[in-house]
């Protein structure tokens, strides 16, 4: 009868948890919340040092830009520029590395690029300082696609593939083959981008967020200087997009 049981008869498992069982449980719980409250002050100080560290070096960026301009535009430009042909070069349909050719974009980023933004940002806010709101936005960007974005174009096409191939001819051959779709694309992806850079970046900053947008721009005209197929995919893709 289980009225009849003895203490002794009931198993040792069903009983009261034993001290050193109370023990492990114990030391696993004591464990895991250590391991809790670490992860948790890993979290939360990681992103409070990112933080800081990224403030620390947007003041050295700014200091730059204050003492001096161009220098530190034209450096900007030419590592940006730089990277976007790295990146063409590399994954699926790309062109794959050359040495001379991201060269070439290094030297165009820093020679041409940044120094020749930097003037004619400048140029913009002297000559629409009159303007105000949307007025002087849309004047900009009006003065900045019909001014400069056409010859600016065509010397970034030609100059690219002079450094890189070293022959005038072919460079301006292929200058002429792929300049309007190019322009149509340019005028579709920057008068948006420019806008957002007229309406909202402050002055200093815009070359550096012109350089942001470039890097994809720079990745596009590098994808777009390769051969037949790759040239040709590279425009229609475009085209889909915008």
């Amino acid at each position: 009868m289980a009225s009849e049981l003895n203490e002794e008869d009931i198993p040792a498992s069903a009983g009261p948890t034993s001290k050193p069982a109370e023990d492990e449980a114990l030391s696993m719980a004591t464990t895991t919340t250590s391991d809790t409250n670490t992860s948790a002050a890993l979290i939360c100080t990681v992103p409070a040092s990112m933080k800081a560290e990224l403030k620390r070096l947007l003041r050295a960026y700014h200091h730059c830009l204050v003492t001096r301009p161009v220098l530190t535009k034209a450096l900007t430009s030419a590592l940006i520029s730089a990277l976007g042909d790295i990146l063409a070069s590399s994954g699926k349909g790309g062109r794959g590395r050359s040495g001379r050719r991201t060269l070439g974009f290094f030297l165009f980023g820093g020679l041409v690029t940044g120094p020749l933004c930097h003037y004619w940002y400048g140029l913009l806010e002297k000559k629409v300082r009159g303007l105000q709101g949307g007025k002087n936005v849309a004047v900009k960007v009006l003065l900045d696609k019909l001014l400069f974005t056409p010859p600016f174009l065509a010397l970034t096409l030609f100059l690219l593939r002079l450094l890189e191939s070293g022959r005038p001819g072919a460079a301006w051959r292929g200058t002429k083959q792929v300049y309007f779709p190019t322009l149509k694309t340019n005028l579709q992806v920057w008068t948006v981008a420019q806008a957002i850079n007229f309406s909202y970046v402050p002055p200093a900053y815009r070359v550096l967020f012109g350089n942001l947008v470039a890097l994809w721009w720079s990745f596009y005209l590098s994808r777009l200087g390769g051969g037949g197929g790759g040239r040709a995919s590279s425009v229609v893709l475009m085209r889909k997009r915008y």
